[in-house]
């Protein structure tokens, strides 16, 4: 068995094999005693713990990495390693522990994106809104339009 084909599976049926063969080979003069017997039970099953720990943490950082990243949605992104590109995200997906974000129809490595602003376009606003914001328009220039809405309300 190579290094790198090296598996948690493959690595406690290793271990189990090894402690049977331990088991049937020991001296029977000198057995193995209770005490070891255990504490070996107790590691493979302290190293078993932790590999189901670690897949668990694995799993749950890959969601709150995709959590987080969704708040990226409708962001504008500058990209690109050697020419800058922008365009507003419209999704976000995780592959293989990479994060990547849809851009047109380009799929972007997050590593690839340099910032991430508000998209400059405005927002819609309703008619109250619009109206406020001329009104505060005409205010700010020094006009004295105000002096016509007064009149009105005769």
């Amino acid at each position: 068995m190579s290094i790198g084909s090296f598996t948690a599976e493959s690595g406690r049926q290793d271990f189990l094999n090894l402690f049977v063969n331990q088991l049937k080979y020991q001296n029977p003069l000198e057995p193995v005693g209770q005490e070891e017997f255990l504490q070996q039970l107790a590691q493979m099953s302290t190293v078993e713990g932790l590999e189901n720990l670690n897949k668990k943490f694995d799993d749950l950082l890959a969601l709150e990495t995709l959590s987080s990243s969704a708040e990226l949605l409708g962001l504008t992104a500058t990209y690109g390693q050697f020419e800058n590109q922008s365009g507003v995200i419209d999704e976000v997906g995780h592959n293989d522990g990479q994060v990547l974000v849809r851009i047109g129809d380009q799929l972007i490595p997050m590593s690839d994106v340099v910032s991430v602003a508000h998209t400059e376009e405005p927002a819609e606003l309703t008619g109250a809104e619009l109206a406020a914001e001329v009104a505060a328009g005409n205010s700010d220039n020094g006009d004295s339009g105000d002096d016509e809405g007064d009149s009105g309300s005769e």
